[in-house]
């Protein structure tokens, strides 16, 4: 959301952010921190005197939210999907007076996911954690990412971030997909998965699949390689 915002040319209005909020990097590190997102700092936030906070469902903690509606005008978004994406920006546009830059946006974020290549059904299992591992289901962002570059997700058919039973999968990936968050899998995790199934395993960008705003102007490149990649 607050790298949205910066792309937004909203940037001289953000008085705080959270300590993940880490893009545009240097312009964001001058920003006052009011915690994290399941830490939010409510007396810091109600010195910022902000006139709007933005939330997320999934980030932050209703009774958290349920203070901070006594602070500010506070939006919780939920995205699932684009058409989620496209109704947050256009509910920006109407709350900051700009929906010129927020059509603009979203026309730009449309073009963009016309130009990546598609991955043509490669069967997929991505990860987000250890002990347990856990994965995505079919109403979550990461989930509308995966089918939109071309990718099937195993676990489509199931919600939210289901646990991964290794002699349970329902339908064998042909590639396990490594997030770099929320957990930070690495090379041994990859090494793990290979040896247990013989199947290629990759550590990806997490924000690429999991930042719904406007990241995906960002990775571009990225996503293109890494399809390619896939399709060779």
């Amino acid at each position: 959301l607050t790298e949205l915002l910066f792309d937004l040319g909203l940037e001289n209005h953000i008085v705080g952010v959270t300590r993940y909020c880490v893009h545009p990097g240097e312009k964001v590190k001058k920003l006052l921190k009011v915690g994290g997102t399941k830490r939010i700092l409510i007396d810091r936030v109600k010195q910022l005197e902000p006139d709007w906070i933005l939330a997320n469902q999934e980030e932050n903690r209703k009774e958290d939210v349920e203070k901070l509606c006594s602070l500010a005008n506070v939006y919780v978004s939920r995205i699932r999907h684009f058409g989620d994406l496209y109704q947050l920006l256009g509910d920006l546009g109407e709350i900051f007076q700009i929906p010129h830059l927020t059509v603009q946006l979203a026309e730009q974020i449309q073009q963009t996911l016309v130009k990546i290549p598609k991955a043509k059904g490669k069967k997929v299992l991505y990860l987000i954690w250890k002990n347990p591992w856990m994965t995505v289901g079919g109403d979550t962002f990461i989930h509308t990412m995966l089918q939109t570059l071309g990718f099937e997700n195993v676990y489509g058919h199931r919600q939210r971030y289901p646990e991964v039973s290794w002699e349970d999968i329902p339908s064998p990936p042909e590639v396990v997909f490594l997030a770099s968050e929320p957990y930070p899998f690495s090379k041994k995790e990859k090494k793990e998965i290979e040896e247990k199934w013989g199947i290629p395993a990759l550590l990806v960008d997490g924000q690429a699949f999991s930042w719904y705003g406007s990241r995906i102007l960002h990775v571009q490149n990225y996503l293109t390689h890494l399809v390619e990649s896939l399709s060779e």
